[in-house]
């Protein structure tokens, strides 16, 4: 499997064409906006929210990797005592990263 294009990716518009792009500005993939005549604004349709959901990506990628990837000891079968203080701070942290990437598939500013 092929790495993926890393750091921040988001998302611009104009006319007809939502493009995906990184952080130095490279656009990495075009989402063509259909217009359906119901008078929403291009970011309002499901083709802007799709342009959203790719660009959030990279974010809910790095979410899931590091929920999968903590604790392993506790919870890959070693039966390694878990410290509830220790999960709750983690999971504490981990959740401000898992909602500022849910914020940017909605559309919504990551830290607000």
């Amino acid at each position: 499997m092929s790495n993926y294009t890393p750091g921040e990716w988001t998302f611009e518009g104009e006319g007809d064409e939502f493009w995906i792009v990184d952080e130095n500005g490279r656009q990495l993939a075009a989402v063509p906006y259909r217009d359906t005549g119901d008078g929403l604004e291009p970011l309002e349709t499901e083709d802007g929210a799709n342009a959203r959901l790719m660009a959030a990506a990279p974010a809910l990628l790095a979410a899931l990797q590091e929920a999968v990837a903590a604790f392993p000891q506790s919870f890959d079968g070693n039966e390694e005592e878990l410290n509830g203080g220790d999960l709750l701070e983690w999971f504490s942290e981990w959740r401000e990263k898992a909602k500022a990437a849910v914020a940017i598939a909605a559309g919504r500013p990551p830290h607000a």
